[in-house]
């Protein structure tokens, strides 16, 4: 397991919806969930058999669709917090990290 464990990365995703209240004079609110992703190393797709994957991706898609099915609520914005492992150069990492977004935002709300 710890040799495994060399070659795979996990990242965490915050994902946070913006709602503005349907009602007047309704209060704003942001309705947050935080899910790990695993991702192999230098790698920015998604493996859904590995780790947790499967389970994450499904109770991110979860959330979002409970939150516009919520006739009280309407989602202003989505927004998604990643990150990629301190290995190799910072510019390598930022692209990386980039793309493991981009990703996730297509498998969640882009409908892929």
């Amino acid at each position: 397991m710890h040799k495994k464990l060399n070659w795979l990365k996990s990242a965490l995703f915050s994902i946070s919806l913006a709602l503005a209240p349907v009602a007047i004079n309704a209060q704003s609110a942001t309705r947050q969930i935080e899910k790990s992703v695993t991702f192999h190393i230098n790698r920015s797709d998604i493996d859904p058999a590995l780790g947790n994957n499967a389970q994450s991706l499904s109770d991110i898609n979860n959330f979002i669709e409970a939150a516009n099915a919520d006739s009280c609520i309407k989602v202003t914005e989505v927004m998604f917090c990643g990150y990629a492992s301190p290995d190799g150069s910072l510019e390598f990492n930022k692209k990386l990290a980039k793309r493991r977004m981009e990703t996730i935002e297509k498998l969640t709300i882009g409908g892929g």
